[in-house]
């Protein structure tokens, strides 16, 4: 779901220190027409807050930039508001499952690049098929296509045309010497 706040009109907002932020929250949900929910491990605290013509999307980035939050949308107007750590990214962030197909590298090679590289633990390598299965978010997702793309390339050739003749020997240095005998 797209977030479609009620009022696109840019926001200011300032706020004196020791602020609430769930009330800083709350003020931008009326401005915005936007809901605004908390998640049960949100802690609230004091925070100064100083806006001049930013959009509802800009503003509610930086705050939760600036207080290691992050926000997941429910529909298009309701959001939640979640602490950013690894835990409630796990519950959160939503997961697609997508298969590779590889056609010239190593398929065990190319699953360990993505364990290690994209940081996607749920990759499965099919050998037999050469085909990877990924579970992970779509931003992970697009990474591993990325990655998939630049490695599944063709091993390099080189090649040489090579012509090889048989000349007699007494043929070559009569050539040779008549060729000597035209000098420029």
């Amino acid at each position: 779901p797209i977030l479609e706040p009620s009022s696109t009109a840019p926001i200011q907002l300032k706020f004196a220190e020791d602020t609430s932020l769930q009330k800083i929250f709350e003020v931008l949900s009326k401005l915005s027409g936007i809901n605004v929910l908390f998640d049960e491990a949100f802690r609230d605290k004091r925070v100064t807050v100083d806006f001049v013509d930013v959009s509802f999307e800009e503003t509610l980035d930086k705050l939760v930039l600036i207080n290691q939050l992050f926000y997941k949308i429910v529909d298009s107007s309701t959001i939640i508001i979640i602490p950013d750590n690894a835990q409630k990214h796990r519950q959160y962030d939503e997961l697609v499952l997508r298969t590779f197909f590889i056609v010239n590298a190593e398929v065990n090679t190319i699953a360990n690049m993505l364990r290690t590289i994209a940081g996607i633990q749920r990759v499965q390598p099919n050998p037999e098929l050469k085909a990877i299965t990924v579970r992970a978010t779509l931003d992970q997702v697009a990474v591993a296509n990325r990655i998939i793309e630049l490695n599944d390339k063709t091993k390099s050739e080189i090649l040489l045309d090579i012509e090889i003749l048989e000349i007699n020997r007494n043929k070559m240095i009569e050539y040779g010497l008549a060729l000597a005998e035209h000098s420029i």
